[in-house]
C-alpha cells in the first residue's frame, strides 16, 4: 500500500512539474515590419490583463507568408487550427495547423465557405461562423468538408465573433456589429436566440473573434475595420453586453483563443527538483511502513 502511494504521489509530481496553463493566443492578418512595410501574418502571446502582445514569430506555410483570420485549438489534442485570409495569394481560405513554437503553418485542406471565426465543441467538433450565410457550420477537422446547421435568422453583417462555453456547450455569436447584439446558438440546430445589446467597445465597426477564457470571461478582438485594422482586447459581459477595454493589441490582429500552453523540456535545476520532491515523499511514506511494521 505504502510503496502503491509513493508511485501515485511521485506521478503526480511529475505531471504537476509538466503541465501548462492556458495562455492568450493570438493571429494577425499582416504584420507591420520596419518602415511600415506589410508582411505575413503574425502569431503572438497576448497578457489577458493588459493586452501586452509578445511575437512569437512571422506565420509562413513552407515558404510562403500567410495571414490567419481565425483560430481554435483542440480541446483533448491542443492542435491549433486556424483560417488564412481570402486574399493570400498562394493558400487563400484554406484550413491549416500552426505550431505555436515556431508559427509554421501544415496545410489541411482548402475550404468553399468564407468563416470569420472558429470554436471547438466540448466535444471535439469544430465550428465556423458563416456571415454570408448567416448561419454556423461545422467543418471537418481533417480534411475541411463543411456541414451547415439550420438558418440561425441572425441578420449578420460581414464579420462575426463565435466563442463556445467549454462545460455546457453554449455557443455565442456577435456577428451584428460591435453596437450590435451578442446572440446564442443552438448547436444542434443552429437557431440564433436574440441577446442583450453590446455598448461600450471603442470601435463601433467589428467583433471579429471571441474566446472563453478558463474563468469563463469572454475576450474579443475589436476593430475599425481598416486597412490595416485598428484593434482592441476586449471583454464582454455575457449577461448585459457590456464591452469592457483591456487594451491596444497589434494593428491586424484577428484570431484569438485560449489553448493550453505547449510543453517544454524541462532545464536539468527544474528536473533535480522534481525528482528531490518525488524522492522525499518515498522516503516519507517508507519510514512509515517501516514504523508500523515495528
Amino acid at each position: 500500500m505504502g510503496i502503491r502511494l509513493a508511485s501515485t504521489l511521485v506521478l503526480l509530481a511529475a505531471a504537476f512539474a509538466a503541465r501548462g496553463a492556458d495562455t492568450l493566443y493570438a493571429t494577425s492578418l499582416r504584420g507591420e515590419a520596419a518602415g511600415g512595410a506589410f508582411i505575413a501574418g503574425n502569431l503572438y502571446t497576448v497578457e489577458p490583463a493588459t493586452a501586452a502582445a509578445k511575437l512569437i514569430g512571422p506565420i509562413r506555410l513552407g515558404e510562403t507568408e500567410v495571414g490567419i483570420t481565425a483560430v481554435a485549438s483542440h480541446p483533448r489534442t491542443g492542435v491549433f487550427y486556424g483560417i488564412t485570409a481570402g486574399l493570400s495569394p498562394a493558400v487563400p481560405r484554406s484550413l491549416v495547423t500552426v505550431d505555436l513554437d515556431s508559427a509554421r503553418a501544415s496545410l489541411v485542406a482548402p475550404i468553399s465557405m468564407r468563416g470569420s471565426d472558429l470554436a471547438f465543441g466540448p466535444d471535439g467538433t469544430l465550428y465556423m461562423w458563416v456571415p454570408d450565410a448567416k448561419r454556423l457550420v461545422k467543418l471537418n477537422p481533417d480534411n475541411g468538408a463543411i456541414e451547415p446547421l439550420g438558418p440561425s435568422g441572425i441578420e449578420a453583417g460581414a464579420s462575426g465573433g463565435l466563442a463556445i462555453d467549454r462545460g455546457g456547450g453554449k455557443a455565442y455569436v456577435a456577428a451584428t456589429g460591435a453596437n450590435g447584439t451578442l446572440d446564442s446558438i443552438d448547436l444542434e440546430t443552429g437557431k440564433g436566440t436574440p441577446g442583450p445589446k453590446l455598448t461600450g467597445a471603442p470601435f463601433a465597426v467589428s467583433i471579429d473573434n471571441m474566446t472563453l477564457s478558463p474563468s469563463g470571461v469572454l475576450y474579443a478582438v475589436n476593430s475599425n475595420g481598416g486597412a490595416p485594422s485598428n484593434a482592441a482586447l476586449v471583454t464582454i459581459d455575457v449577461a448585459t453586453g457590456a464591452v469592457s477595454q483591456v487594451g491596444a493589441l497589434p494593428r491586424d490582429t484577428r484570431g484569438l483563443i485560449f489553448a493550453p500552453e505547449r510543453a517544454r523540456p524541462s532545464t536539468w535545476e527544474e528536473a533535480r527538483k522534481w525528482i528531490l520532491v518525488a524522492l522525499a515523499v518515498v522516503a516519507l511514506v517508507l519510514m512509515g511502513v517501516a514504523w508500523k511494521v515495528r
